[in-house]
């Protein structure tokens, strides 16, 4: 049976429908406390605002330091030796990391946990390496677009349950709920998610390094990752500041949290709808199109958040930015996945996952520093400007006429 193929028994579907249970109560519980780490690291007795920003910064970017290394190694070994093997292993990593982050008794505790976080788990990015591998290419975008869906669900779930929660009982008590909440979706990983592997697949001459080489190599793969990196890191620049942000705009402190969730769960709640529609797209007109569609609104969404005189406007931005800005990642990685060959095609994405770790690093890197040092404004008006250039170079790959070998 050639490689290209899956067998006819296999249903791409049910597995596509069981990854996203699992990935839906993973991001519930990942998501009921991410958004609030700036405020638990005041718990945590950083209180200087500038010094809090900062610290802010380097722990949202800390699984990252870690990831951008082990994840393109472990889609090598999925590809040798089983992409399940490599979820069950990520997932149950995400449960061990997240609960240890409950019991640190400062924020050097906090930021090696989050490390430690990046080390063990990348759930997501194996998970986009299995339905790639196992997902014919012609459904690929939509596929990807559903796995958008769990992720964005989890972000809208997770938010406003974790937001009521912090208000309520605080921080600290949330991080045991998430680990619970991954042990969860360990257990329907193991139970129900398949795997489709063919002899030819365990060649020996699948390695990080020839993987590396063919996406150094041809131009359309570069230009990809690279807009990966930069769509991420455009993404990720406002997120260790946005407590910070609503405050400056006079949100209630006593509903800060509560407001900062749902802020982040109006987006989630226009990617769950969208993201399958985008995915379709994708499939019919390719990547470049829904990039040059979405990219411009995704800049002028965000950076127009720094034009505000106060917080409830910024509902309305929330909006904009949910409809566009849940369609480009999904429409990169399936360019990705529909055309690599299928025996490298876990690796090359696990690739396409680091690319959006260094996005995921950088980003609240930049964006604690710019805060802090220059305005929350820099930060915003920096992030519009990366879509931008990211739209530029879409145009610049779409006129070259460059195609993923």
């Amino acid at each position: 049976m050639p490689t290209s193929e899956v067998p006819i028994e296999f249903s791409w579907r049910r597995n596509v429908a069981m990854l996203w249970i699992a990935q839906f109560v993973a991001m519930i519980g990942m998501y009921a406390c991410l958004p609030f780490l700036p405020l638990y690291i005041r718990e945590l007795g950083i209180t200087d605002l500038a010094l809090a920003q900062k610290w802010s910064g380097l722990v949202y970017a800390g699984p990252f330091f870690v990831a951008i290394i082990t994840v393109p190694i472990f889609g090598v070994l999925g590809d040798k030796y089983g992409r399940k093997m490599m979820i069950v292993r990520a997932i149950i990593g995400l449960t061990i990391s997240t609960a240890l982050m409950g019991f640190v008794q400062n924020v050097e505790q906090l930021f090696f946990a989050r490390m430690l976080q990046g080390g063990m788990s990348g759930f997501i990015a194996a998970g986009i390496s299995l339905t790639a591998a196992t997902t014919p290419p012609r459904f690929a975008g939509y596929a990807m677009g559903v796995l958008q869906t769990s992720i964005s669900s989890g972000i809208v779930i997770g938010p406003l349950v974790g937001g009521v929660l912090t208000d309520t009982v605080g921080v600290r008590p949330l991080f045991l709920i998430v680990a619970s909440l991954c042990a969860i979706s360990s257990v329907i990983v193991v139970f129900f998610l398949r795997d489709v592997q063919t002899p030819q697949e365990r060649s020996e001459k699948i390695s990080l390094f020839s993987n590396l080489q063919l996406a150094w190599r041809e131009p359309a793969l570069r230009r990809v990752y690279g807009m990966i990196i930069l769509v991420q890191t455009g993404l990720m620049l406002p997120q260790p500041i946005l407590p910070f942000y609503l405050e400056s705009l006079s949100a209630p402190k006593h509903l800060l949290a509560t407001i900062t969730g749902i802020m982040a769960g109006i987006v989630g709640v226009l990617n769950i709808i969208v993201a399958p529609l985008w995915g379709k797209r994708n499939d019919r007109k390719g990547y470049h199109d829904v990039l040059s569609h979405t990219l411009p609104w995704t800049a002028l969404a965000i950076a127009t958040h720094c034009f505000l005189p106060s917080f409830e406007p910024v509902f309305a931005l929330r909006i904009v930015l949910g409809f566009f800005s849940g369609a480009m990642l999904p429409a990169l990685y399936a360019a990705i996945g529909k055309q690599v060959r299928q025996e490298i095609r876990g690796g090359m994405m696990s690739i396409a996952s680091s690319a959006q770790f260094v996005g995921s690093l950088t980003g609240p890197l930049m964006g604690g520093w710019l805060a802090s040092s220059i305005s929350m404004s820099a930060v915003l008006l920096l992030a519009g400007g990366i879509f931008v250039a990211v739209y530029v170079l879409n145009l610049r790959g779409e006129k070259k006429g460059e195609r993923i070998p």
